[in-house]
C-alpha cells in the first residue's frame, strides 16, 4: 500500500504528516505548496493508491489574528477584493461566532461617521464583496446572514484566538502582545488577552 505524506513546511498540513509517519507502510512522499494541489493530485492517482482524508480530519479555513489578521483556506492566503472586505470578516471573527447587525459592524469600521443612506449602500458592497471571496475559495459556508445578521460558523476553522479562549498552551505562546493589530476596535479584545495572561501568571 502507499501512503501520500506532506512536507513539514506547509502550514495547515502537519497534521496529515504525523498521521502518515504513524503508520509503517509508507511508500512515496510528496510534497505540496497547498491543500488543494495536494487533494488534486491525490485525486489524479491509480485508485490502489491510499489517501489521507484531508476534509473530514483537517480544517480547511485556519486564521490568524494574533499580529496582523489573517485567513488561510488549505494554506493558501485569501486575497480581498476589498480591504474593507476583509475588515469586515475580521470582525466578525472578533465576535467568535455572535450574530452583529450592519448597524454595528458599521459602527466599528467607521467610528464616528453616521449610518446614513450612502454609508448603508457601501457597506452592502462590501458585504457582496466578501460573500463572493469566499465563494471563490469556496468556503461561502463560513459566512451565515440570517434575520438580519451576519456570523461566522467557528466550527469549520482553526483559529489561535479560539484556541487560546480554550487553554490551548501553544496558542498561549503564540501570543507576543498584538492581536489584529491593523484594526483599532480590536483593542478591547487584545486587552481582554492580555489581562487573561496576567491572570494566569
Amino acid at each position: 500500500m502507499k501512503l501520500i505524506c506532506i512536507d513539514d513546511d506547509h502550514p495547515g498540513l502537519k497534521d496529515i504528516l504525523k498521521k502518515c509517519r504513524g503508520l509503517s507502510d509508507i511508500g512515496e512522499a510528496s510534497g505540496f505548496s497547498n491543500g488543494k494541489e495536494a487533494i488534486d493530485w491525490f485525486l489524479s492517482q491509480d485508485s490502489s493508491l491510499a489517501i489521507v482524508d484531508v476534509d473530514l480530519d483537517l480544517p480547511r479555513i485556519r486564521i490568524k489574528t494574533f499580529g496582523n489578521f489573517e485567513i488561510f483556506v488549505d494554506g493558501e492566503t485569501i486575497n480581498f477584493h476589498r480591504q474593507r472586505s476583509k475588515e469586515v470578516l475580521a470582525y466578525l471573527v472578533d465576535r467568535q461566532g455572535s450574530g452583529v447587525s450592519r448597524a454595528d459592524i458599521f459602527a466599528a469600521l467607521y467610528e464616528d461617521e453616521d449610518y446614513d443612506r450612502s454609508y448603508q449602500k457601501q457597506l452592502d458592497v462590501i458585504i457582496r464583496s466578501l460573500k463572493d471571496t469566499l465563494n471563490e475559495y469556496g468556503i461561502s459556508g463560513f459566512l451565515e446572514i440570517k434575520g438580519g445578521l451576519l456570523r461566522i460558523v467557528p466550527e469549520l476553522a482553526e483559529c489561535d484566538l479560539y484556541r487560546f479562549f480554550q487553554g490551548d498552551d501553544k496558542a498561549r505562546k503564540e501570543y507576543r502582545g498584538e492581536y489584529m493589530s491593523s484594526y483599532s476596535w480590536a483593542m478591547m479584545t487584545e486587552a481582554y488577552i492580555d489581562q487573561s495572561m496576567i491572570l494566569d501568571r
